[in-house]
Parts: structure tokens; C-alpha cells; sequence
């Protein structure tokens, strides 16, 4: 097989050279426009400045938790499923085995007692059957709209009472502190909040209220964004 070879020996110095003025290798800078994200989600929206509590009352029954923990997020979830499907399945017949199922799903079994989820899920319902007074009753109630700026917002409303004088939003929260920090950690959900009754207007649905329900607790609060 013929070939060629070549030797290439490194000068002892590199030559210099002087760049082209004119040429650039990158491009210029330039200023970048700040633009609002395209996607909103609910949970992540500031506190409105102007919101207030307007009512807080005992509701439902307190959920004593086994230890304290860091993160609630698992035992959030698994409330959240319970108290979905105990209000579309009421007093169903194996009520105890779909929660003790939901909780150990969740890892939750040896967080909180059975007894004391079953006591609250169905002292919450009758509570909210005389208060409200509902015609009907939807969970996990799925909406997407845009806002005033384009932005797409999309979420779930956990429970969404229609009532005489209008829609009535219940937000489920598992907060661990005390009572007396209800009404400030009710208002930090505030954008939250101000998010479903958008969706609701969007849809020419009246607002009649906004609640935060502290399942742990047993309390419920009126928030109002206006």
C-alpha cells in the first residue's frame, strides 16, 4: 500500500497576528425582554396584599397525627383522595378498607388512626351539609382559562359546593400549626384562592365564598380576595 509521511516540527514560538476589527466571532449582546411565564399554577401564586379573613369557625373534627414530621405532602395527598371519595361514595360499605387502603398507599397508615380520619371525614360532611346547604357537591372539579395577560392557568378545585346564592370553593390544607396561626396561613393562600374564582367567573359561575379547611385542625376559614 504506497503512502506518504510527513514530519511537522513546532515552530519555537507561536507567530503573533492582530485580529480583524471588523470581525466578530460571537455576536453581540443583546437585551433580553422579560417575559411572563406562559403557564400559572395556583398553588405557587403570591399572597394578594388586600385579602382578609372574614370568618373562622370550628369544622369537621381535629386529625391527631401518631409523630411530627418534616413533610406533609404524602399524608396531604392521601386526605385529599379520602375526602374525595367519601363525599361521592358516602357511608359506603367498605368505607374503612378504601381509606385503611388510601393511607397505607400513601405511606401514611402509621401517621394518622383510622378512627380519628373516618370521625373527621364524616363530622366534615354533615357540617357542610348544614352550613351550606348544597345542591350538589364536586370534588377534584378539574378548570383551565386564561388570565387577563394570556397567561394559562390550570388547576383542581378540591371541593366545589353549588349552593342558592352561588358557587361555594373549600380548599383542603394540612397544616400542623396552632389555631392562633389559622388566619395568617389562610391569607398566604390567598393567590390561590383569587385563582379559582377566576376559573369560576371564567365560566359565568358566581362566587359565593372562599374557604381554607385545616383538616388537621378542624377549623375552616373565609378568605376574601376582593
Amino acid at each position: 500500500i504506497s503512502c506518504h509521511t510527513r514530519k511537522l516540527t513546532p515552530p519555537e514560538a507561536a507567530p503573533k497576528t492582530v485580529p480583524d476589527a471588523e470581525y466578530v466571532w460571537f455576536p453581540q449582546q443583546t437585551t433580553r425582554n422579560l417575559k411572563l411565564p406562559a403557564h400559572l399554577v395556583p398553588s405557587a401564586q403570591p399572597p394578594i396584599a388586600s385579602a382578609k379573613v372574614v370568618e373562622t369557625i370550628a369544622f369537621g373534627s381535629p386529625i391527631q397525627t401518631a409523630y411530627k414530621f418534616e413533610d406533609d405532602t404524602d399524608l396531604g395527598d392521601a386526605v385529599h383522595a379520602i375526602f374525595a371519595a367519601e363525599f361521592v361514595n358516602p357511608i359506603h360499605s367498605k368505607r374503612a378498607t378504601t381509606v385503611e387502603r388510601i393511607l397505607k398507599g400513601f405511606g401514611c397508615d402509621q401517621s394518622v388512626w383510622l378512627e380519628d380520619v373516618l370521625r373527621a371525614v364524616d363530622l366534615f360532611r354533615e357540617d357542610v351539609e348544614k352550613t351550606f346547604k348544597p345542591k350538589r357537591s364536586l370534588v377534584e372539579v378539574p378548570f383551565s382559562y386564561r388570565n387577563e395577560k394570556g397567561q394559562l392557568v390550570t388547576g383542581f378545585i378540591d371541593l366545589l359546593l353549588e349552593t342558592g346564592d352561588g358557587w361555594v370553593v373549600i380548599d383542603y390544607k394540612l397544616y400542623l400549626g396552632s389555631k392562633s396561626n389559622w388566619e395568617a396561613k389562610a391569607l398566604s393562600y390567598s393567590g390561590q384562592l383569587d385563582c379559582y374564582r377566576q376559573a369560576l367567573t371564567s365560566m359565568n359561575m358566581k362566587t359565593e365564598s372562599l374557604w381554607i379547611y385545616f383538616a388537621l385542625g378542624g377549623g375552616l376559614v373565609r378568605v376574601d380576595v376582593s
